[in-house]
């Protein structure tokens, strides 16, 4: 016969010897000797027993527990308690994290920086950023997937910027077909760029981008100044970038480079 190790209780060595007890004593005499309670008994016998199939008892231990079980029950002495279904530890965070969030309009970028934590990937389509506000996407959880959709505007202020920002560790920033950041830039350009003039902000900060996080098929134009200010980065690749200024050329942009 196959031996199966139950939980142990002073007094109660394997099923088949409590069915010989059982069998010789109903009452679990023996084992209110060794100092347990009979509904306690009976209860931690019968919680150990629901773990194992019949196959692994001796049909005349089988025959034993099913009498006295009927017996028991009938009388309301024991009383099993359900088994308890616990929740894996990371089940709820795993739950919030494999979604996908969409964000646009005039709210969307200050409820994209409130949700950023909770979404894997976070969809900005058509966001209007308010002027003086950076869409701020530090602090992404890693593989966080960035993607602009449709075109992004920014509202009118002389301030430094910077008008996005990005930071994470394996975060994927990439930009939908047919995609625009549009930065307004001709609302500043008066010559100076950043030798004076108006306060101009910069656009995009990639700073503490590590790990394998890129950047890839993004469309920047019209930039109010330089366009991507790098820092701190360990790893990040760029890829497809495209930056179309050439309205400064003959409308007082100046310093928009990338």
């Amino acid at each position: 016969m196959h031996t199966v190790a139950l939980p142990h209780v002073t007094g109660i060595d394997s099923p088949d010897l409590v069915c010989d007890n059982l069998a010789s004593s109903d009452d679990g005499s023996l084992y209110k000797e060794n100092g347990h309670e009979e509904s306690e008994i009976w209860t931690l016998f019968f919680r150990s027993l629901i773990q194992y199939t019949s196959s692994n008892l001796s049909m005349y231990c089988s025959s034993v527990i099913l009498s006295v079980a009927l017996a028991l029950c009938s009388t309301g002495v024991v009383a099993v308690p359900a088994p308890q279904v616990t929740t894996a530890p990371l089940a709820a965070d795993l739950a919030k994290r494999a979604t996908s969030c969409t964000f646009s309009g005039v709210a969307g970028a200050a409820a994209a920086s409130k949700s950023k934590a909770s979404c894997a990937t976070i969809v900005l389509s058509s966001v209007a950023v308010p002027s003086g506000t950076t869409l701020d996407l530090t602090g992404l959880k890693a593989g966080t997937h960035v993607v602009f959709e449709g075109t992004t505007t920014f509202g009118y202020k002389e301030w430094a910027g910077p008008l996005v920002s990005v930071a994470g560790t394996d975060v994927v920033v990439t930009g939908a077909a047919g995609s625009l950041l549009d930065g307004g830039g001709s609302r500043w350009w008066d010559g100076e760029g950043t030798n004076g003039g108006k306060t101009k902000p910069k656009f995009f900060y990639a700073h503490k981008l590590l790990g394998k996080s890129s950047i890839s098929n993004i469309n920047i134009k019209n930039s109010p100044v330089q366009v991507f200010s790098i820092n701190g980065a360990d790893g990040l690749t760029l890829t497809n970038v495209h930056i179309d200024n050439t309205a400064g050329d003959s409308g007082g942009g100046h310093n928009t480079v990338g």
